[in-house]
């Protein structure tokens, strides 16, 4: 197979034919004996890598079959964006400054190969805007905006990520309207933070920390092994995003530590043995 088509009727698998003209072909997916789960992971995410954007994935809401929750270390997401107003704060008191900040709640599919993030506008936009601020404003009630404000620094100071990630993302779960997606998402942030793990972060920052203390930190607040479901990613050697395993069904009233229990392993550090936690100021 060269590339594959998904809908949400059908899948077509485009292939070589030898002696046709053009050799390369679309069939029909129910011509083609049904791969077994793992092959098929495995096939979906080759064709993606060989394709270079020619996979695509449906974009037809409530199909994930997981979620990530997106947290940042935002003094070290401003090094290589000094231009955006909220990387204007030099607030060491600042809540941006001592916890991490809401990036996103993902919902993610399996054969769109979640990491790179096909699954996503299932809303009824026709194009994406250019800029941030250029998507439709969101009907959020007054307390969610508020604490949005707070734990999403972009939604206090007009650069408008609330509204991509709502676009892009939100509108690809069902189970929650739009203050109650981000209510949600905070609520988990907020669990992260009063773990620990932001203290540890708050109590070394300029300095650097052993990866392994920070996981060692996440299993003792979430469990045995939680680590397992993380993602850390750095940039020059700074702790940058954290990004959480979570399971298809979103309970709202389920804690953290509870969905964490449910979630498949997704495992990968990218910071190596040490990282380093930037200072808001410097």
């Amino acid at each position: 197979y060269k590339e594959v088509n998904i809908t949400s009727d059908h899948t077509k698998y485009r292939i070589v034919i030898k002696g046709a003209k053009p050799v390369l072909r679309w069939i029909d997916g129910r011509c083609v004996k049904p791969l077994a789960q793992k092959s098929r992971k495995k096939h979906f995410n080759q064709v993606n890598k060989s394709n270079k954007g020619s996979y695509r994935c449906t974009t037809v809401p409530g199909l994930a079959d997981s979620n990530i929750l997106a947290l940042s270390w935002q003094s070290a997401f401003c090094e290589s964006k000094h231009d955006k107003a909220e990387c204007q704060v030099r607030d060491p008191n600042s809540f941006q400054a001592n916890n991490f900040t809401l990036h996103g709640l993902w919902p993610n599919r399996d054969n769109c190969n979640r990491q790179t993030g096909y699954y996503g506008y299932c809303g009824a936009l026709k194009t994406k805007p250019q800029q941030f601020c250029g998507y439709p404003t969101l009907d959020l009630n007054d307390k969610t905006r508020t604490q949005l404000e707070i734990n999403m620094p972009s939604a206090a100071h007009g650069t408008c990520l609330q509204r991509h990630e709502w676009y892009k993302h939100g509108t690809c779960q069902t189970q929650m309207d739009v203050s109650q997606y981000y209510d949600f998402a905070i609520k988990l942030q907020q669990e992260l933070n009063h773990s620990g793990i932001a203290q540890l972060m708050a109590e070394n920052v300029g300095k650097r920390v052993a990866s392994a203390d920070f996981f060692k930190l996440f299993d003792k607040a979430f469990g045995a092994g939680a680590h397992q479901k993380l993602q850390l990613k750095c940039k020059s050697g700074d702790l940058v995003d954290v990004y959480i395993n979570l399971p298809k069904d979103l309970d709202q009233k389920n804690s953290l530590k509870a969905l964490l229990g449910q979630a498949a392993n997704n495992f990968k550090n990218g910071c190596g043995a040490h990282f380093s936690v930037d200072a808001i100021n410097d």
